[in-house]
């Protein structure tokens, strides 16, 4: 017996926004001018921002649970040059090479950070591929396979996803003898880096990357002390929101998300269809009230902006505003 499935992907999407756009003309997508498709993908577009950042009927944030990550990070030491591991470079094209390691040592966390290639010169990694491939900025082609070291200094650049930590704290996920690493104010942290010591870290903040706006600002974590090898940590986060596309059809959260999602994006199709919000929104809001009952009954440890460390054992907020600072 085939079981039909309740989820939904753009193209479902899509094609409900057309009949409520176009009632009594064309019903699906693909029977659009490119104009008219544009359009439509604006309207959904303004509909993921409005149910994700801000669910309409709600009296304060909320954050769903859907939007939670697990956190799993690589923290690493300095990689010095070895003459058994080597990298290729590949051909130079649109002002990007890309390199590969003849042993597994690149993590997503070097994005950011200096790679030198003994014989060639020094290059920014714009791009994590795999633990043995990554993208850098600038013409690093090489002939031979050749020597590399990349330096650690204790900042790794956090997912570009990364919105705020779930956690006062990481985890060490493959030691668990280290004590956790525990998220504290820049100043006090930024004292301790001072003396240069190296180890397993024991101390961090979360701060914003400056940015000049040509590019999605990002965050970074800063550790104490620097590490001197790698270690795999947990840091629970929420994450931001990414509008759906060809590559990722599909919304976060299940066929009940994307059942409210629906709701949402058809209220703000009606109210472009009619200056208006009517039937379709009162439907929205009601939807949404009610998911986010059920979201909170279910996994209740976080709300938008506080956190409770465990709110089975200890009833306490933890603000995790104060462990991001703001940019320098």
């Amino acid at each position: 017996m085939t079981v039909a499935d309740l989820g939904m992907s753009l193209t479902t999407y899509r094609d409900f926004c057309v009949m409520e756009m176009f009632a009594g003309g064309a019903t699906v997508y693909d029977d659009l001018d490119a104009g008219e498709q544009t359009d439509i993908d604006r309207l959904i577009l303004r509909g993921e921002r409005t149910f994700w950042l801000h669910p309409p009927g709600l009296t304060e944030p909320h954050v769903w649970s859907c939007l939670m990550d697990p956190g799993l990070l690589d923290l690493w030491g300095d990689i010095a040059v070895d003459a058994t591991v080597t990298v290729t470079g590949g051909a130079y094209a649109d002002g990007v090479t890309t390199i590969t390691a003849s042993e597994a040592l690149f993590f997503e966390t070097m994005v950011g950070k200096s790679i030198v290639i003994t014989t060639v010169g020094t290059f920014t990694v714009s791009a994590y591929t795999s633990s043995t491939v990554i993208v850098v900025t600038g013409d690093a082609s090489l002939a031979v396979a050749d020597t590399f070291s990349i330096a650690s200094d204790g900042t790794f650049r956090l997912p570009s996803d990364f919105e705020s930590p779930a956690s006062s704290k990481l985890v060490y996920t493959s030691d668990t003898s280290y004590p956790d690493i525990r998220l504290m104010n820049k100043q006090d942290v930024d004292r301790m880096r001072a003396q240069s010591d190296t180890g397993y870290p024991q101390y961090a903040y979360i701060e914003w990357n400056t940015s000049d706006g040509s590019a999605a600002q990002t965050q970074q974590l800063i550790t104490w002390p620097e590490p001197n090898g790698h270690y795999p940590v947990q840091l629970p986060f929420k994450a931001q929101p990414q509008g759906m596309s060809a590559a990722n059809p599909y919304p976060r959260g299940g066929p009940e998300m994307a059942d409210v999602l629906l709701s949402v994006i058809l209220a703000v199709c009606e109210e472009s269809k009619t200056g208006r919000r009517g039937d379709r929104y009162g439907e929205a809001v009601d939807k949404v009230r009610q998911a986010v009952r059920r979201d909170r009954s279910r996994h209740h440890n976080f709300w938008a902006g506080v956190m409770r460390p465990d709110a089975g054992y200890m009833n306490h907020r933890f603000d995790v505003k104060r462990l991001i600072q703001p940019t320098a």
